[in-house]
């Protein structure tokens, strides 16, 4: 098969209204007008910060539309609301905010076959809800691998599945819960997975689970460095997409930093406002950010 080229977008925080990332917004579009991959991934939190906020719901899909190339999204904690146990702000992922997402996206999740690949989008913030949403897309990921079977599998998801090991016990907001990620291993293990590309944590970094490549995104958009993590010596936060070239056999993957992006500093907001959506409002057309 001749190389199949994508690239993978995440964490944007769009807001029309505290525009504070809407420059490195237009650096990523004009990146993939340069690189003309064949397909696009938006691997979550469209949104800048309260998955309540219509007006930036709205204004971030929108946004999408502005992509010059098929895309396809996964949802972020941003966008439909975070994980048990702790999930940010308080805000769960409910039925309603699942729904909210669906009418201006379709579905919150995605599989294709392109030659002998399968490509598959799952919605992690379901991972240890409890909503009937959950099972509904473990039964909908066992019967798109069923009609996968011979593939490599290629999977994107908001949440990186873990820190360091599939073992681990680690319970935090930067990763799937342990119980969640153990029963969607063994749904997976009958599978060829070849990739399983994430985004959130702000950082890039490639692991490996089982000799499976997993590839954290970092974000186009903004970082705060007294974000907390749960153990040091996680890379440093920073800006940029992550481009990957799908062969017959294999995948490769590289970090793609365009020279005019940089991350914007939230760190001194986060301190003084407590989060992004109670930050100045701050306005800027296509215009002043182009």
């Amino acid at each position: 098969m001749p190389e199949l080229r994508v690239l993978h977008v995440s964490d944007v925080h769009l807001s029309e209204k505290r525009a504070y990332n809407l420059k490195n917004w237009e650096i990523c579009l004009r990146h993939i007008d340069s690189v003309k991959p064949d397909f696009v991934v938006v691997g979550g939190d469209m949104v800048l910060d309260d998955p309540d906020d219509e007006e930036d719901q709205y204004f971030a899909r929108q946004q999408m539309e502005r992509i010059n190339a098929p895309w396809h999204a996964v949802p972020g904690n941003h966008d439909v609301g975070d994980s048990l146990p702790n999930p940010y702000k308080d805000q769960p992922v409910t039925d309603e905010r699942l729904a909210r997402y669906k009418a201006l996206y379709g579905n919150d999740r995605f599989v294709f076959h392109i030659a002998g690949w399968c490509f598959l989008g799952l919605n992690a913030q379901l991972l240890f809800s409890g909503l009937t949403a959950e099972e509904e897309q473990y039964r909908w990921l066992d019967e798109a691998l069923a009609a996968s079977a011979g593939r490599h599998i290629a999977l994107f998801l908001h949440k990186p599945l873990c820190i360091d090991t599939p073992s681990e016990e680690i319970r935090s907001g930067m990763n799937v819960d342990p119980s969640s990620r153990k029963r969607l291993l063994e749904i997976l293990s009958s599978a060829n997975v070849r990739l399983i590309a994430s985004g959130h944590t702000h950082r890039f970094r490639a692991l490996s689970a089982g000799g499976v490549p997993m590839i954290w995104a970092p974000t186009t958009a903004q970082a705060n460095m007294r974000m907390s993590e749960p153990r040091a010596g996680l890379p440093r936060q920073n800006a940029g997409m992550v481009f990957y070239r799908f062969l017959e056999d294999s995948v490769e993957w590289e970090l793609h930093q365009p020279e005019a992006i940089v991350p914007t500093d939230i760190t001194n907001f986060a301190a003084k406002y407590g989060a992004m959506r109670h930050s100045p409002e701050f306005r800027a057309g296509l215009a002043e950010v182009a």
